[in-house]
């Protein structure tokens, strides 16, 4: 099981030994003013709650249980990749825990799953998260009205990303263009400099990324699922994202 250590934290898998301590967080009106439901009720709740991190399949997505000096403080991770959501107990709130929790979680992101670009959506009400997700470099690309009903109010959201910059930089694997079917890809994933691994597969025999799709992007590969009209009618598929 996956464990990371920071200078003051660590972060670990879920277990069924961790509900009462996240049923302290996840009832406390403080720490849901700006989640996504209200504050848990009842443990029978929490175990519910629990049980779908505990489940999480590897390759959908990634969250932590996070501790301090034996103590679970919050949960942090990406629930369901790439977009990125943290809670911690207000008893811990401006000691920069958060802050020390989200570096990793991102620099595992993008070197360890390889994710072109990490989201995250927040209620614009949240100015800390806001200035934190900022901090961390982060950039608004949108806003939603009346996305969440929590307990029967409407709630807003504000939409940000933070890209992965080793697919921009002379020290990673950069972002270039099929000359084929026209999608962007990471450089690195493919055998040829000007064909995404789909493409170079299926023209050119080279073997292909095992593509795992997120908001119809390949986390992996970068390729958007896209078939030129000619390599479609080749390989007897359509010309368009599968």
């Amino acid at each position: 099981m996956t464990e990371i250590r920071t200078p003051r934290l660590k972060l670990r898998h879920a277990r069924e030994t961790d509900l009462e301590p996240l049923h302290l967080l996840l009832s406390d009106a403080r720490a849901m003013a700006y989640w996504s439901t209200e504050p848990h009720a009842s443990l029978d709740m929490t175990r519910e709650w629990l049980g779908r991190m505990i489940d999480i399949e590897p390759d959908e997505g990634e969250d932590f249980i996070v501790e301090h000096d034996g103590r679970v403080i919050g949960k942090a991770g990406l629930y369901r990749f790439p977009e990125i959501g943290y809670l911690f107990h207000p008893d811990v709130w401006g000691q920069g825990f958060a802050t020390e929790a989200l570096r990793s979680i991102l620099d595992r992101a993008f070197t360890v799953h390889r994710l072109p670009s990490v989201i995250a959506d927040v209620d614009p009400r949240n100015t800390a998260s806001l200035a934190l997700l900022a901090r961390l470099g982060f950039g608004e690309t949108g806003r939603a009205e009346r996305t969440f009903e929590i307990a029967g109010r409407w709630v807003d959201s504000v939409y940000l990303k933070l890209d992965n910059a080793a697919c921009s930089t002379p020290s990673g694997p950069t972002a270039t263009v099929c000359d084929e079917c026209g999608s962007q890809f990471l450089s690195s994933s493919s055998k040829m400099a000007s064909l995404c691994p789909d493409c170079s597969h299926h023209l050119y025999g080279y073997d292909n990324c095992e593509h795992m799709f997120v908001r119809d992007h390949c986390i992996r590969c970068g390729w958007d699922g896209s078939r030129s009209k000619y390599l479609a009618k080749l390989i007897g598929a359509k010309p368009e994202k599968p």
